[in-house]
Parts: C-alpha cells; sequence; structure tokens
C-alpha cells in the first residue's frame, strides 16, 4: 500500500518529460509481452503440426496418401502444394529432375514463409535494446531537476538530494522490467524459430521424395 502511495505521489510530482517517458515504457511492454505471447503460441502451432507429419510419415513410403499431406495445414505440405502448381517441370523428366524442380520452387516458398514469421522479433529486439535508454533518459531528466532545484536555494540535506534521485531512478527500473523480458523473449523465440526451421526443412524433403516417387 505505502508503494502503491509512493508511486501516486511520484507521479504527481513528475514533469512533462518524465511522464511521457512512463507512459511510453507502458505501453512498449505491452507491446513486447503481447508479441512474446502471439509469437510463442504461433511457434508451438506449427511446431505441433509439423510433427505429426513426422508421425504420419515415420515407417510410410506409400505416395498414395499424397493428398492427406497436402491437405494439413503445416509449413512444408503448404510449400510443397505450392511448388507443385507453380512447377509443371516437376511432371517432366526422370525423378531426379523431378526432385531438383520442387526443391527450387519449394525452397524459395520456405524462405518467405520464413521471413514472414520472423515479423515482429525485430521489434522485440529493439524494444528490449531501447528501453534501458528510455527509461535512463527519464531518470537524467529527473536528476536534473532535482539538482536545479537544490540550486534555486533550497538547504542541502539527504532528505533533499536523496529523495528526488531516487524518484528519478523509478524511470530507469521500469526501462530494465521492459528490456529483460523482451531480450529473453527474443533470444528463446529466435532458437524456436531455428528450431522450426530445421523440422520444417526434413518434411519437406521428404514429402518431396514421396511426391516425385509417386509421379514416376
Amino acid at each position: 500500500m505505502e508503494n502503491l502511495q509512493g508511486l501516486a505521489l511520484w507521479w504527481r510530482e513528475s514533469d512533462f518529460v518524465v511522464s511521457t517517458v512512463f507512459i511510453l515504457l507502458v505501453v512498449l511492454s505491452l507491446l513486447s509481452w503481447t508479441v512474446m505471447i502471439y509469437k510463442a503460441w504461433q511457434f508451438w502451432r506449427l511446431e505441433r503440426l509439423e510433427r505429426q507429419v513426422v508421425t504420419a510419415l515415420r515407417g510410410r513410403g506409400d505416395s498414395d496418401e499424397m493428398a492427406q499431406w497436402l491437405a494439413r495445414d503445416t509449413l512444408s505440405c503448404l510449400a510443397l502444394k505450392e511448388a507443385l502448381g507453380l512447377s509443371p517441370e516437376c511432371r517432366e523428366g526422370g525423378q531426379l529432375a523431378r526432385i531438383r524442380h520442387l526443391e527450387h520452387h519449394a525452397q524459395r516458398l520456405i524462405h518467405e514463409q520464413r521471413v514472414e514469421l520472423e515479423s515482429y522479433l525485430t521489434g522485440l529486439a529493439t524494444i528490449g535494446n531501447s528501453a534501458p535508454f528510455i527509461g535512463l533518459l527519464g531518470t537524467v531528466w529527473g536528476i536534473m531537476n532535482a539538482l536545479q532545484g537544490l540550486g534555486e536555494g533550497e538547504q542541502l540535506s539527504m532528505d533533499v538530494v536523496t529523495g528526488p534521485i531516487g524518484e528519478a531512478l523509478v524511470a530507469t527500473a521500469l526501462g530494465l522490467f521492459v528490456a529483460i523480458p523482451a531480450v529473453v523473449a527474443y533470444n528463446l523465440l529466435l532458437r524456436r524459430l531455428r528450431q522450426l526451421s530445421v523440422l520444417t526443412d526434413s518434411n519437406l524433403y521428404r514429402l518431396i521424395q514421396l511426391t516425385a516417387a509417386g509421379r514416376g
């Protein structure tokens, strides 16, 4: 309760710049947590679907079931389905030539999907890198105001010095509170994306092999 009262007092006594920094950091925190939750759910869902394909294809080599795999909403199946539509060469030549054409088109589509999956991660990294400096700006501004007040004739004492400086350091603490989860989440999500990419490439290669064999 005392902490809330102290925060309310700090808010009333802060000037426009410090208040703006505080509001900006709160907004950045909400944005970063929204991105973290959304991307974690998105990667989890896509990885779960890809692992279902792994389980379904394990020990199977029947190309007659390709229509069932291509109907799945996974990155590998969608890339192969689009490649089949964009690559008429997959119906010509030998099996090796069909595999080469399918891999060329499918890998390009997979690359486009990965770029799309990376969306918002750059913003998350930007929040993690910039939030401490935004908080530091509010702290420096608050300390400048405190020192300016001392220069206007207030009697120097520990209470007069530590009070305003302690209030100014709230901005730095808030900046770190915003930055640390964003940086940690960015690294974890980037690793999860790499794992998803490896799994997708593996499934795509297996599906291409089955497709080319079925058209032989």
